[in-house]
């Protein structure tokens, strides 16, 4: 006796043979610029929020060190450069007109800092040649530190 095929179950096995699903890496998804900029401002709001809880104080410096270095991982994670870069910047301007950053201790470094760990964590998220970034600067940082310490700490 032939087993007779039920016709719904041909059809979705035609339609999951002709789906392609291959593992991609963030950065290949394409989202719309709208759904990146709605991102973009929610990140922002999070990131204003995560400056108002201290996690530990600083010993010896100026202030609290705040969730905010919890939270900057995570927009590089989520965001490709341009946007995260955008998302930090916003919110480190915001934070800073709430005066809830360090912008008295460090001027213009206070927002200098945030948006180039970001930058530079979300190209290493995201691009293959991100990590070869971070080294540089890891290399620059060393050699800029004994060059100008002339071999002290």
């Amino acid at each position: 006796m032939e087993r007779v095929r039920n016709p719904l179950v041909h059809l979705g096995e035609e339609f999951y043979k002709n789906l392609s699903v291959k593992p991609t890496m963030s950065s290949s998804i394409s989202r719309s610029p709208t759904t990146e900029l709605a991102m973009s401002i929610t990140l922002a709001g999070i990131y204003v929020l995560a400056n108002f809880f201290p996690l530990t104080a600083f010993v010896g410096g100026s202030g609290f060190v705040t969730l905010e270095i919890v939270i900057l991982p995570v927009i590089a994670w989520l965001q490709r450069p341009a946007f995260s870069c955008l998302s930090v910047l916003a919110g480190s301007l915001v934070a800073t007109l709430l005066q809830v950053t360090m912008f008295l201790s460090f001027g213009p470094f206070a927002i200098l800092i945030p948006l180039l760990a970001v930058a530079m964590g979300s190209a290493a998220f995201h691009y293959s040649w991100g990590r070869l970034l971070i080294w540089a600067y890891v290399f620059l940082g060393t050699v800029l530190y004994v060059f100008f310490s002339r071999g002290g700490t």
